[in-house]
């Protein structure tokens, strides 16, 4: 399951569209939650109901607008199944659905739209696509530097980038993503960062290890480790990033949690799209696995679809008992799975 949360009522935060990502029990793709003194700490202020704290892409690093009672809603542009005929039907019905949605980020009057896909490919496996395109409005890319952050947060313990061979990409530290380049102060609050500039497809592996109490029926379905792994395409002028965000303190006051979330810095992954980020969007697939239930998926392929128009991207998923998923996409909300 996929949650993909916007910005409009009481308890909103400036996040433009947010993405959560669920598999094997728990929100594993999850949002950064409160402060630890709830609403009222500079910790929530500066970092927690900000955009670097979400699962979403921030513009120039300066994506911003006020949190709580927000007004800035997202727009959707197509989903598919209707839902309550997906319901009506069974189960069975309901192992491609999709939905794509489209907000305007107040602070630089960036154009965004994202497409969400959940492909279940057995009782137990599945994956999911995400599909982010961010653009400021046209003219505006002249008078400045343009870039695009997409941020993705893991629950774990242990994270490891690579390429799709598996061959590290010899990460460096930085001082880049911080409130000193002329960002929002949120960007400070990530901390033990390296970076890599590439047009390389990149594999992520985030490990949760669970240690937690009281989680005996987690443990007995997945076994000891649940791993998301994660496949982005490469882009021209790209700068993929890795580091550490403080402690969520959302899932923290919940029971039942795989590890001591209260004290284990959140894993965080960054992708930096120098220029426009509309015809080159973050393309990413996620799939959760556990020791129990293995990944399912051998390889994933991105390419541009023959005769299509610019802003269409295909994937391939070839999974592992020989089988195929090629999804294509474009920016009109329009998908196809065979």
């Amino acid at each position: 399951m996929t949650s993909l949360n916007g910005s409009r009522g009481n308890h909103q935060h400036a996040n433009g569209i947010s993405m959560e990502l669920y598999g094997k029990g728990y929100v594993l793709g999850p949002d950064g939650g409160i402060g630890k003194y709830l609403y009222s700490g500079d910790d929530y202020h500066e970092y927690y109901s900000q955009f670097p704290a979400h699962n979403t892409v921030c513009v120039n690093g300066v994506s911003a607008y006020p949190v709580m009672m927000s007004q800035h809603a997202f727009t959707l542009v197509k989903r598919y199944p209707d839902t309550n005929a997906c319901f009506a039907a069974g189960d069975s019905t309901c192992n491609i659905s999709y939905a794509t949605v489209a907000f305007t980020e107040p602070e630089t009057q960036a154009q965004q739209q994202r497409t969400n896909i959940v492909v279940k490919t057995s009782k137990t496996g599945g994956f999911y696509v995400d599909i982010f395109r961010s653009r400021l409005p046209k003219g505006q890319e002249l008078m400045e530097p343009e870039f695009h952050d997409y941020f993705y947060h893991n629950l774990g313990q242990q994270m490891r980038l690579t390429d799709t061979r598996g061959q590290d990409f010899n990460l460096q530290p930085t001082e880049e993503l911080a409130f000193a380049g002329g960002h929002i102060s949120a960007y400070s609050y990530l901390y033990n960062k390296k970076t890599v500039t590439t047009d390389k497809d990149a594999k992520a592996t985030f490990d949760v290890l669970l240690t937690g109490k009281g989680i005996d029926d987690v443990k007995a379905h997945n076994g000891s480790r649940i791993t998301m792994t994660m496949w982005m395409e490469g882009a021209p002028q790209r700068e993929l990033f890795t580091a550490l965000s403080p402690v969520n303190l959302e899932y923290e006051r919940m029971k039942g949690q795989p590890y001591d979330i209260g004290y284990q810095p959140v894993l965080t992954f960054v992708a930096r799209q120098h220029g426009e980020a509309w015809n080159r969007p973050f393309v990413a697939v996620f799939e959760p696995s556990s020791e129990k239930e293995p990944s399912e998926i051998q390889s994933v392929q991105f390419f541009h679809p023959a005769n299509a128009d610019v802003s269409t991207v295909g994937i391939k998923v070839v999974l592992k008992d020989g089988s195929t998923k090629v999804i294509t996409a474009d920016d009109k909300g329009n998908v196809e799975i065979k």
